[in-house]
Order: structure tokens, then sequence, then C-alpha cells
């Protein structure tokens, strides 16, 4: 009899606990962080435990959810927030907390079964990182987009001077996406990051910076890269070592045309469209002939180049110097 009565008591007990859970009510947030915050004055203490205030960020959008299966209607009661929206099921309430300094947020639920219970939160705002980048080359704000204009093959290096308040940067993130090629499309987990785009076109960098309790902000970059711009000579072709050659440039338009050589020598003046070179006789082969585009009309104001095969005067053809009649032979002659 003893037994039967200490099972009917602890099945009682059971199912008090039970309904107590079913008739209770908390709210539950989208926005968890781990770090822990001392709970300012302002913040009642009826409304927490030491250091379980709801934390938010600022200008952050944050979700609430009333959690009870039995309840069938719900009271919100939001303040500090800059504003706030009821979803169409009632249990949920989404809140801009906008430039708050912290507030509440409370619910009260009736449940099928006609017992009311309420629950009551406070908020936290904490600062968000407050994120800076500094960019070689530098950037122009076109309708509140930041634009880096690149040459074909140029390197654009981002440097991170971001600052936050009282709490640590823990992450710094840059994901790439090229629009018309991925193949510089990554995601690179560090604090500064550079690139050199394999093709010409659009690419968006996006630089993301999350401090320790999960507060992000990111800027975006667009980085447009101009086609490659070709270096089109009259008389382009192999030349020998110690003779005269003059070029003409025929693709692109300069006010003054600036020209650069390699293993030759110019002998024209400088400033016209087209350059007579004196070519060595060099190791490699190759001369190089370059243009200063800092006054061409193109979109680039760099140098741009195209090598030059050069014989040497003291070249020797390589191949056999006595044949046979109708043998054919391959002879060859090293730059």
């Amino acid at each position: 009899m003893k037994k039967l009565l200490f099972s009917m008591i602890l099945l009682l007990q059971l199912g008090v606990s039970k309904a107590q859970i079913v008739d209770d009510v908390y709210i539950s947030t989208n926005f968890n962080s781990s770090c822990v915050i001392q709970v300012p004055d302002s913040c009642p203490p009826y409304l927490h435990s030491p250091g379980e205030c709801f934390i938010v960020c600022r200008n952050s959008v944050v979700t609430y959810t009333a959690e009870n299966v039995n309840a069938i209607s719900y009271e919100w009661e939001v303040s500090g927030a800059e504003s706030y929206d009821t979803l169409s099921d009632g249990k949920t309430i989404q809140v801009n907390w906008g430039n708050s300094e912290g507030g509440r947020v409370k619910v009260g639920i009736t449940t099928s079964n006609g017992k009311y219970a309420t629950d009551e939160r406070c908020i936290q705002v904490i600062e968000q990182p407050k994120i800076s980048v500094m960019s070689t080359p530098g950037y122009t704000v076109s309708t509140g987009t930041k634009v880096i204009n690149l040459c074909f093959g140029e390197t654009v290096s981002f440097t991170d001077i971001s600052q936050s308040y009282d709490i640590p940067i823990e992450s710094y993130t840059w994901i790439v996406e090229g629009e018309e090629s991925d193949d510089n499309n990554e995601v690179v987990n560090n604090k500064n990051y550079s690139m050199t785009p394999l093709n010409p076109g659009k690419y968006t960098v996006t630089h993301k910076i999350e401090n320790a309790c999960g507060c992000e902000s990111e800027e975006v970059y667009i980085v447009h890269v101009s086609e490659l711009i070709d270096l089109e000579l009259s008389c382009y072709g192999t030349a020998c070592g110690g003779r005269q050659v003059s070029y003409t440039l025929e693709n692109i338009s300069c006010s003054e045309y600036f020209w650069n050589v390699e293993n030759g020598e110019i002998v024209s003046p400088q400033g016209l469209p087209t350059v007579t070179v004196v070519w060595d006789s060099p190791v490699t082969g190759y001369g190089v002939l370059s243009l200063d585009m800092s006054q061409c009309e193109t979109e680039c104001n760099n140098m741009i180049s195209r090598k030059i095969p050069v014989i040497s005067e003291s070249a020797v053809i390589q191949g056999k110097s006595e044949v046979c009649i109708g043998e054919s032979l391959r002879y060859e002659l090293p730059l």
C-alpha cells in the first residue's frame, strides 16, 4: 500500500511539473550572443539573472518568439525600440532597435486551458564595430557605392583600419565575386587583402568584421578591371641587332607619346607616334618597346609593352651544312 501511495504521489508531482511547463512561457530570440556584459543599472533586477540581459547590436532588427505550445493569444509590449511589427501568427515580433540605448520586451499569453503567463526580458544594446578600410589605388564614391578602377594586371590592396569600442573585433572576412568570371572568386579570413584580377570585368568585394558579441559591420567595393590594351605597331616583326627600326603606333591616340626601350636605344625625338630604335644583341633574344599611356585617351594610364624578337649580329644558324638533292631539313636561328 505504501508503495502504491508513493507511486501516485510521484505521478502527481510529474503531472504538476509538466502542466507548469505547458502553462509557462519564455521569449526566444534569433540573435544569441555568447558574450556576457555587465547588466546596466537601468535594467531592473527582477528582469534578469546577473549577465542575462538579451544583447542586441545597435541599428539591428531582431526577432522574438513566445514559446508555448498551448498559447491561443499573445500580447506584446516593447519599450526603448525604434519600432516593431507583429507577424501574422502573433507569437513572433520583429523589433528594430535603431539607435536605442536599451529597453525591454514583454509578452503575455493565454493558453487553451485558460491559464495566463508572462515573460519579460531586459535588452542591452551594444555598439557595432566601426568598419574602415584604406585601398591602393584609392576609391571614388558613385551613387553611394565605393568604386575602384584597375588596369588589367594591376593589384588592388585593402588595409583594414576598423575600430571597436569595448568589444574587440574577432573576425575579418573578404568575399570576392566576379561578374564575368569566377577565376578570382574566393573567401579570405584575413585582416588585410590584396588581389590581382585574372580577367577584365567587374568584381564585387565585400568586407565584413565581427566583434566578440556577434555584431557585424560590412562595406562593399566595386572593382572595375579594364580590358587589356595591346600595343599595335606598324612594321612589327623580328629585328636585327645593330639595325635601326621605326615603329608607328596604330591603335591609341595620345596628346604626347613617351617611349621607353629595353635592350636598345631610342634615336628619334620623344613625343611623336613614331619611334626609331637601334636594337642591341640581347642575351635573352628579345627587346622590349613600351609606351607610357599617362597622356593617352584610354581608361588606364600605366605602361604597356611589346616584346620584339631580336637576332644577334653574331647569331649562328644551326643545321647541317651538307645536304642531299631533294632532302628536306630544319634549320634554327636561336634568338
